[in-house]
């Protein structure tokens, strides 16, 4: 456990070294808290905003991302600034502002197919996935140390996103016909598709944090290497002492211990 001081790093900030099962797991469950809490909510007042107030397409956009990257921005920074020298509070700026512009982005992919292609937009969905996962991933990059391999985690977070809403409208356009012939019939709704309509979004918001914390264990773990000082990234390999002479941050004597749980 590293306390960096107020140069280089956040001042009076503990960063906490884990081993990659502890950066997955708790990556994990941060993004799928927030993907829990700000979907619901985000969806909730863009049908709002789009049924009862008949605005705009973009500014529907605006809500669902600004809902979602304000839920996820936060449960993310309170994972990611224990294991890099990453402000929580500007993690959470930078994912609100890429949720914002990844949304309006993709409601614009999935506007203009139906009207330009006269394509369904849930059939380019994951086109509007990966949009949305990259501009999210581009502003997240703005937050993260120079160090860091900041281009992967670009790529990370649109492939995740991508599959994720994939799964999500396949498993939705799997299950649709089914609902709307029991909705018909005189049982009703069958329990077992309200069950996989229950599911379906869930399985999709856990394989986004999944994948996209499977990445960032990896980037920080193996990636980093762990002679390196945890505030600017310098090798730490034949200095004495435990100050960085780069940016004068408390780092652990080098050779640093591997990334392991030390506290």
């Amino acid at each position: 456990m590293v306390r960096l001081g107020g140069r280089g790093g956040r001042a009076g900030a503990v960063i906490k070294t884990y081993d990659g099962w502890g950066v997955w797991w708790r990556w994990t469950l941060a993004c799928s808290m927030g993907l829990v809490i700000g979907l619901p909510l985000g969806i909730g007042l863009a049908w709002i905003a789009l049924y009862w107030l008949e605005v705009q397409v973009l500014l529907v956009g605006a809500v669902v991302g600004f809902c979602v990257g304000s839920a996820l921005g936060v449960a993310q920074g309170i994972v990611i600034r224990r294991v890099l020298p990453v402000a929580a509070g500007r993690w959470a700026v930078m994912t609100v502002a890429g949720a914002i512009g990844g949304s309006i982005g993709g409601a614009l992919v999935i506007a203009g197919s139906e009207r330009l292609l006269g394509v369904t937009g849930w059939v380019l969905a994951p086109v509007s996935g990966a949009l949305l996962g990259a501009i999210i991933g581009l502003a997240q990059r703005l937050a993260l140390p120079r160090y860091f391999p900041r281009g992967w985690w670009v790529l990370a977070s649109s492939v995740s996103w991508c599959l994720g809403v994939s799964i999500f409208t396949g498993g939705f356009a799997f299950m649709w016909d089914p609902w709307m012939a029991t909705a018909a019939s005189p049982g009703g709704y069958s329990p077992m598709l309200i069950v996989g309509l229950v599911a379906n979004p869930v399985v999709a918001i856990v394989f986004i944090g999944a994948t996209s914390g499977a990445v960032m264990a990896w980037l920080v773990v193996r990636r980093i290497p762990p002679t390196s000082c945890l505030s600017c990234g310098y090798d730490l390999r034949g200095t004495a002492g435990n100050i960085c002479p780069e940016c004068g941050e408390q780092s652990p004597a080098a050779p640093a211990p591997s990334y392991s749980r030390t506290s």
